[in-house]
């Protein structure tokens, strides 16, 4: 027996089934659903096991009373057996079996044999069968990502299915960052990931649409045929990195809704849980307009299965990216996403892309900005004021400065409540960014209001006022009329909107004195705060 089973392996290694009925090797049963050597079956989160079918149909001169599925673990040597009694109807018997495989690290083998009293004889096997996660990725040539993965990247338990077959990522196009990614998240979860990569360079987001009158067609009917002749029925979730081919004549809004239905047919034919963007690089691949980054930042902020990571601070040739501070540290921070939105896993805040949240007019020249998710300390690599734009003047501000989590940014010029602002960034490996501590670059955005600073406190507030403070201008102290009970919080800030120490120097019951001798001339803010009331006032020192 142990020699027809080696033997039976040896001509299954060049063949695999696909999602049609076959015959068996002796061709006394057709084969309606088995796993496929290698294939990554799909795992379900409830359980961590994949649902394997077997099924088929026994011709009755077999003269079989029973099937066996007998599961093996390759590194155990044990065997798992189930049997399926055989009822024949006329000249045939159909059986059905399913087997739960759990997703691990360790290659099944799963052997089908026909069993007649004492006698059995193997008629299918199936090798190197593991359960898993796959993942999907497609767009254009940054999806494509110079198609092979790096060697490193080729492991045993990262596959995908090419050429009619599964096999190691070493034997498809998954892409640089598509390999690292699958490895990476293996690496952390315990259990294989699959890759399927779709992109196509230089094409539209037309280009990528299912045609509802002949879902076969195109790049989508492309996908839903590897997929089926692969197995794979629920991929997890899709990788999209696109949008210089759109980015001379779409609109934000018909970008953000041409995905929106891209979205949902993935949802409708696979029931995806969540669609990963890269946002696309402003000027990249010389595309001129901001909306399509614009877009992609909207998606993410307002769709909750929409996530989204930046390509700021990674190294870029102006189209494509170069390897190790470029697809590779773009994968490894996708990948923190996808531990968060996917898995559930707790990453630190600043691993996540900052999202633009309030552009404050601080004062006439000075603009401050908050991000999402608040609370992230901001870094500044070499010189990013260029990356931004006054809209209306389509001047940059001179200084951009991190204080904590707030980006503050001055301009030679008068800003006003009402105007727009924009972070464009810019193309090419120049080191000038806004960055976390854990270098995930700020998400581009386009022609943001700007809002009043006492617009961003807090909503609780029912009052809030101008600060009546005399004198103004002064070189020592000033008088601030206030007429709440308690002051409660008291912060001054300099011409660059930095806080500076604030000494209050006599309190009184109209008001209080606030000394000022201690610092440098200038224009600063005043802000007094108390349970119910908020007073915003400005003071020439000199």
């Amino acid at each position: 027996m142990r020699l027809i089973w080696v033997l039976l392996v040896f001509l299954l290694l060049g063949f695999q089934a696909s999602g049609q009925s076959f015959p068996s090797y002796t061709g006394l049963i057709t084969i309606k659903a088995f796993p496929q050597n290698k294939q990554i079956c799909t795992r379900q989160k409830g359980t961590n096991t994949a649902k394997v079918l077997i099924a088929g149909t026994v011709a009755s001169s077999s003269n079989y009373d029973q099937i066996k599925l007998s599961v093996s673990v390759d590194s155990l040597g044990t065997f798992v057996d189930t049997f399926f009694s055989l009822s024949y109807e006329g000249d045939s018997a159909n059986f059905q079996l399913e087997y739960d495989l759990e997703a691990n690290l360790l290659n099944h083998q799963f052997i089908l044999t026909g069993v007649q009293g004492s006698t059995e004889v193997a008629e299918w096997i199936a090798t190197d069968v593991v359960a898993g996660d796959i993942y999907i990725i497609n767009g254009q040539s940054n999806a494509q990502a110079f198609l092979s993965a790096k060697p490193e990247d080729v492991v045993e338990f990262t596959r995908s299915y090419f050429n009619d077959q599964w096999n190691d990522l070493g034997h498809s196009f998954p892409g640089q960052w598509g390999a690292h990614l699958a490895k990476v998240m293996s690496e952390n979860l315990g259990y294989p990931i699959g890759i399927f990569n779709f992109a196509d360079g230089a094409q539209p987001i037309s280009y990528f649409q299912k045609n509802v009158e002949n879902p076969a067609a195109g790049n989508y009917g492309g996908m839903l045929s590897r997929l089926d002749a692969a197995g794979v029925d629920a991929p997890l979730a899709v990788f999209w990195f696109h949008g210089e081919a759109n980015g001379w004549d779409t609109s934000t809004e018909t970008y953000y809704n041409s995905f929106d239905t891209l979205r949902q047919s993935w949802k409708d034919d696979f029931g995806i849980e969540g669609a990963f963007l890269y946002q696309v690089r402003r000027l990249g691949c010389a595309h001129p307009n901001p909306y399509i980054f614009e877009a992609q930042r909207l998606l993410a902020e307002q769709i909750p299965d929409i996530h989204i990571m930046s390509t700021t601070n990674a190294d870029q040739d102006s189209c494509h990216y170069r390897w190790e501070d470029g697809y590779r540290v773009l994968a490894e921070r996708m990948a923190q996403v996808v531990k968060a939105k996917l898995y559930g896993q707790v990453i630190d805040n600043q691993d996540f892309a900052p999202n633009i949240d309030k552009i404050e007019r601080f004062n006439n020249t000075t603009l401050k900005m908050t991000f999402k998710p608040s609370g992230v300390p901001l870094n500044i690599i070499g010189a990013p004021a260029m990356d931004f734009r006054h809209e209306e003047s389509g001047h940059a501000p001179s200084i951009v400065w991190a204080d904590g989590d707030t980006l503050v940014v001055q301009f030679d010029s008068i800003v006003n409540v009402g105007e727009h602002f924009s972070y464009l960034s810019h193309p090419g490996p120049t080191a000038d960014w806004v960055v976390t501590s854990s270098g995930v670059g700020i998400l581009e955005f386009y022609n943001q209001p700007i809002v009043d600073y006492m617009v961003g406190l807090s909503s609780s507030l029912t009052q809030k006022t101008n600060l009546l403070m005399s004198p103004n201008p002064t070189d020592n102290s000033c008088f601030i009329q206030w007429n709440e009970p308690e002051i409660g919080e008291i912060k001054v800030f300099d011409p660059l909107g930095r806080p500076v120490v604030a000494k209050v120097k006599k309190i009184m019951d109209s008001g209080f004195y606030l000394d000022l001798s201690f610092l440098p001339q200038g224009l600063y803010q005043v802000i007094v705060q108390s349970e119910k009331t908020v007073g915003v006032g400005r003071i020439v020192k000199w």
